[in-house]
């Protein structure tokens, strides 16, 4: 056996971080296992966990007899996954006879108290994931919680081992304790898992890496939030990391498990014999019949999609027109949502170019807010935050903005407390029955800060950067916007989403702000750019086409209503005929955007400001939902198209790129972002108990980082139910993501080598590469390294 460290080490890779409520950004459930083919891993963690993390064949079968899926798709598929040793050697025919007649039987590697669940009919495993909860949750509270284990400097294996021995929980319920009693409790997590490991009678390496990836299964939520204990420190914004480690939870488990084993010795043969049949079951390293099938159907899905996109982007012809300066140029994030706003700006007023550029606008900010206790990080969370920004609010707007937040803070005390909380329904009972009243009769959204005039009004961010720092800034955001010429008026765009009672509001955010609103993104970005001493130091460079006098403004997309709001209102009030006209034709613009987006509602009619305040709403808005591609191009080359808003469009001009140092950027920092989007998406749709957050209507916010899943059980991660489902059919189509890229091959081809994440990420197929050929706009596709092909003649 191979040192039980390294089984350990490479075991937790299932595990992937997940950002806490206040915070909650996209990521990719599989990030930690890209270094293995997509088909494998999802075919080896379905076996393991008895979950398909496919569609169902039924699924495939009805895009198939509608039309979506054709006998060409399902022929190129099974060709593609030949290089990836998936071989399908038999007709077509066949293969849709075999996906009618196959049964989806999974296997599934049990732990101990599964096995023994599944023997007594009882959810044992139910209970230690409780237990293990009920720690976790003190140990990680972040405010919540009455009484709580928050203010321990100990690792939580540390502070478990200390109470343990003190808690009878498990001896209520049946099972004799006579393991964890003090001297049998070793002081360290490895010492538990070694010392489990031979109660458990587990000495094979297969079955100990098998055991390990199910007991992550089991506690994925508090594993993943460890992990993203851990990530946070790494970049060295955890200042209250107290050292634990995912072999904490994992001995803590192990160790309830062996409780109930040393309590259930009559079972002992039978567990050994089960152990030996399940090594036998799992040996194999290839993928199972019904896995290839799944893996060819998945792939022809996603044929499918690419073809007509394909087709369209080679059809799309634009003139000269397309690319002369506008009057005014507004530039949005590369968010889906984004796409449908923007084509209809550009269909109303054809006097407006868009433009798409990462939502935190090229500034990684940690922000200090009167109305935030805590700094908030405004930028992607692959990176730190390197401009510290405060906000100074005018006096009286500051005393008022500070008592709000301490009646808010000493409310909250009172509910909480253990006395208090009856007294506050008593003596104010009646007035929260007036307040749910309005709150339910009203549709009145200005209140909240993404649209309170006042707010930005007496509001000031301040930078405490340099000329030079400042200059640096302004130069690295001109360079990498793809903006040949700049117009009088550029409009920066952020977006963020107005929700009520919503404890996933910050899903709907900018992920490239961490979660949180564009807004300080892009008032401080156009601080910098307006800056007079920064317009000199930059026009002096003669670097770019800018003049004296243009104008940067900032504004905000607020997605659940499409409004626009420009936020700067007394600078933007000039008397510019085409920002006048811009303004005047927003709502216009809005309610035409909502009515396309009106499909995913099935077409009801409540509008988006009582979607937005209705605090019964599950679904306010369909954010990402149905993502599939990524393009990198002029805007001109996708135009006049609908993208249906599946699409993230980067504006990118390769012939202006210096040594693509932006391609590699794009590829490197949002190319990744769009990824971790798209799969989270993908896992929460097909896997919804595991990787998806369940039911919101029976959500319970735990230590106001996470929720649960009713009262109990593990810590839930991914998106709800009812962010990629209708109610009645799956709306999210779960494919990975196309990137369409609009640069030689061979340079894409460098700068994949250059970095080992990308090369794991395509290789593998965790996403797909194309490329457009700008003279012919022939489009070929990545099938391996350097074998670029055009799939669909």
């Amino acid at each position: 056996m191979n040192p039980i460290s390294n089984i350990i080490k490479d075991s937790l890779n299932v595990v992937s971080p997940s950002w806490p409520l206040h915070s909650f950004v996209g990521v990719n459930p599989f990030w930690n296992l890209k270094e293995k083919p997509f088909y494998l891993t999802l075919s080896e963690l379905s076996c393991i966990n008895g979950e398909n993390l496919f569609l169902p064949i039924n699924y495939f079968l009805d895009k198939y007899n509608n039309g979506v899926i054709t006998y060409h798709d399902i022929k190129k598929s099974i060709e593609l996954l030949n290089h990836f040793n998936i071989k399908y050697n038999q007709d077509i025919q066949s293969f849709l006879r075999e996906s009618l007649e196959e049964q989806e039987h999974l296997l599934s590697f049990n732990t101990y108290s599964e096995f023994l669940g599944n023997l007594e009919n009882i959810n044992v495993k139910e209970i230690i994931v409780d237990e293990i909860t009920k720690y976790c949750s003190s140990y990680f509270d972040l405010g919540q919680a009455a009484f709580s284990l928050k203010n321990t400097k100990k690792r939580l294996y540390s502070e478990w081992k200390e109470l343990i021995i003190y808690d009878k929980t498990i001896s209520y319920l049946g099972y004799k304790n006579n393991f964890l009693i003090e001297e049998n409790i070793p002081d360290n997590p490895e010492e538990m898992i070694n010392k489990c490991l031979i109660i458990l009678n587990i000495n094979n390496e297969n079955n100990f890496k098998n055991y390990l990836m199910k007991v992550c299964k089991h506690i994925m939520g508090w594993c993943s939030h460890i992990k993203y204990q851990i990530w946070q420190n790494d970049l060295e914004l955890n200042k209250n990391y107290k050292g634990t480690k995912l072999e904490d939870i994992i001995a803590i488990f192990m160790a309830y498990e062996c409780v109930i084993k040393n309590s259930k010795k009559h079972w002992d043969e039978a567990w050994a014999k089960f152990l030996t049949h399940q090594e036998s079951l799992f040996s194999k390293n290839e993928v199972d019949h019904i896995f290839k099938l799944l893996c060819i159907w998945q792939r022809a899905f996603e044929l499918s999609y690419q073809r007509k996109l394909s087709h369209n982007l080679t059809k799309n012809g634009f003139n000269s027109s397309d690319i002369i300066k506008k009057d005014i140029q507004m530039i949005f994030c590369i968010d889906v949502r984004s796409e449908i706003i923007r084509r209809k700006i550009e269909e109303t007023i054809p006097e407006v170019s868009t433009h798409g550029f990462a939502g935190f606008f090229g500034v990684s900010l940690e922000c200090n807010q009167v109305i935030n206790e805590i700094s908030t990080y405004r930028c992607p969370v692959l990176m730190q935050p390197k401009i510290a920004v405060n906000e100074i609010l005018e006096e009286n707007f500051e005393k008022k903005a500070l008592g709000i937040t301490s009646l808010n803070k000493f409310t909250t005390g009172l509910k909480q407390g253990l006395a208090s909380s009856f007294a506050y329904v008593e003596l104010f009972g009646i007035l929260s029955g007036f307040k749910i009243l309005s709150k339910s009769i009203s549709n009145n959204n200005k209140s909240n800060i993404l649209f309170n005039k006042k707010y930005f009004k007496n509001s000031k961010l301040n930078q405490n950067l340099n000329l030079e720092k400042k200059v640096e800034i302004a130069e690295f955001v001109l360079t990498h916007f793809g903006i040949a010429e700049f117009s009088k008026i550029v409009i920066i765009c952020g977006h963020g989403s107005l929700t009520t009672n919503n404890a996933f509001a910050s899903s709907l955010n900018c992920g490239a702000c961490g979660g949180y609103s564009g807004d300080l993104n892009a008032r401080v970005i156009c601080e910098t750019l307006n800056d007079k001493e920064v317009r000199i130091k930059i026009i002096e460079k003669n670097k770019f086409k800018l003049l004296k006098e243009t104008l940067f403004l900032p504004a905000l997309h607020e997605t659940v209503s499409d409004e626009i709001r420009i936020l700067e209102e007394d600078i933007s009030l000039i008397e510019n005929p085409a920002l006048l006209n811009l303004k005047n034709k927003l709502s216009k613009i809005a309610e035409s955007s909502q009515k396309e987006r009106s499909h995913y509602f099935n077409n009801y009619s409540i509008s988006a400001s009582l979607r937005s305040t209705n605090w019964s709403e599950v679904r306010p808005e369909w954010a990402l939902v149905n993502n599939a591609c990524f393009i990198i191009a002029p805007r001109e080359r996708t135009k006049n198209l609908n993208l249906e808003g599946r699409s993230f469009l980067h504006d990118y001009h390769f012939d202006q790129d210096e040594g693509m140092k932006t391609l590699e950027l794009i590829m490197t920092a949002p190319m990744i972002v769009t990824n971790w989007i798209n799969m989270q998406y993908y896992a929460s749709a097909v896997e919804r108990n595991t990787f998806g957050s369940g039911d919101k209507t029976i959500h319970n916010i735990v230590g106001l980082f996470g929720v649960l899943e009713g009262n109990g059980g593990d810590l839930k991660i991914g998106l709800p139910f009812q962010s990629v489902h209708d109610g009645k059919n799956l709306v999210h189509e779960p494919l990975r993501l196309s990137v369409f890229i609009e640069a030689p091959y061979i340079e894409i081809e460098k700068i994949i080598d250059k970095h080992k994440v990308l090369s794991d990420l395509i290789d593998n197929q965790w996403l797909h590469i194309f490329v457009i050929e700008k003279e012919t706009k022939n489009i070929l596709y990545r099938i391996s390294k350097n074998k670029f092909e055009n799939i669909f003649n």
